[in-house]
């Protein structure tokens, strides 16, 4: 309060970013508290919400490439190294460990044996390549009308 004119003023504040303006919920003065000077106390209550920081994702395990089962020198292949990496691999008595080496086991040799799979999904384009013509002469429609840029073009086309 003003000693001679008894109004209040407000002399401290809250900075504060204007990104930041919507996380502040309530801010007030505390005319009662005692600060031990002419201030009065500010209080504000703030949402803050932590950043989602992204998490490195990690390495993709190795896909065996199933579409070379169909070649039994390949089987044959496998057969023996599984065979032979079964016999020379120790067991632990604990199952969940046994478990995990042999499917580590069975994994390595299928990838020794048929090879890794180089792409996820197959080129959907390429195995429908009678498409072609189509896609030309829709690209060739688009390139008149492009071209002529006119609303007697458009009609003609449809």
């Amino acid at each position: 309060m003003h000693p001679h004119s008894r109004r209040w003023h407000q002399l401290d504040h809250v900075i504060i970013r204007r990104r930041q303006l919507c996380s502040l919920k309530q801010c007030r003065s505390m005319h009662s508290a005692d600060c031990g000077a002419d201030h009065a106390l500010v209080r504000c209550k703030l949402q803050i919400t932590l950043m989602k920081f992204h998490q490195i994702r990690p390495k993709p395990l190795s896909l065996v490439d199933v579409s070379s089962t169909r070649v039994s020198p390949r089987n044959q292949r496998f057969q023996q190294l599984l065979s032979s990496k079964l016999d020379s691999a120790t067991l632990p008595a604990d199952p969940t460990v046994a478990w995990c080496t042999t499917c580590d086991v069975i994994m390595s040799s299928a990838l020794e044996a048929y090879g890794q799979r180089s792409k996820v999904q197959p080129d959907w384009f390429r195995d429908n390549i009678d498409l072609l013509p189509a896609v030309a002469a829709k690209r060739s429609a688009r390139l008149k009308v492009t071209v002529r840029n006119s609303h007697t073009a458009m009609r003609r086309l449809r």
